[in-house]
Formats: C-alpha cells, structure tokens, sequence
C-alpha cells in the first residue's frame, strides 16, 4: 500500500487535515483537526469527541463542520482543507 506524503502549502497559507473515527455501537465519533502553515509549523492541534452520532455519513459531515468552524473562529482566510481517505469504523 503506498503512503500518500502530507506536502505544505505555499507560503503565507494554512493547511487544516481532519480525520474521524466512529463508534457504531456506541453513537460516538471523534475528530482530529490538525491546522499547519507553510513551514511545517503546528497552529492547532485538536481532538473532539461526539456523542449520539447515529451514522458513518454523519460522522464525516460532522468533522467537516468543526473543522471548518475551527478554522472560521481562528479568522484564517488562506486555507487548503485536506480530509482523510475515509471514516475508520470502530465496529
């Protein structure tokens, strides 16, 4: 399986990854939001965790919203927004 390498943006932007996992079973998700500049630098790092989340597609919408909230709330205007591949299912 080949490894996709996380490349920066160009200078004087920002780069929001997110990921999120979710719980079936227990209607829980988590989102992980990871907010860098040009130089590699780390603006935010966060972890949110969600409850009575009652779908894999809801899960994703909702990492989606917070972590354009996120960066909303920072007044970042520059922004290139990289998700993950896919929702993990934590079964």
């Amino acid at each position: 399986m080949e490894s996709e390498r996380w490349n920066p943006p160009g200078r004087g932007w920002f780069k929001i990854n997110y990921d999120v996992a979710f719980q079936k079973h227990s209607l829980r998700s988590c989102t992980w939001i990871i907010i860098r500049n040009h130089e590699w630098g780390t603006l935010v790092s966060s972890i949110i965790q969600n409850k009575h989340v009652p779908t894999e597609f809801a899960a994703e919408a909702l990492a989606c919203l917070q972590e354009i909230r996120l960066g909303l709330d920072l007044e970042l205007q520059d922004v290139i927004v990289e998700a993950s591949k896919g929702c993990s299912n934590g079964g």
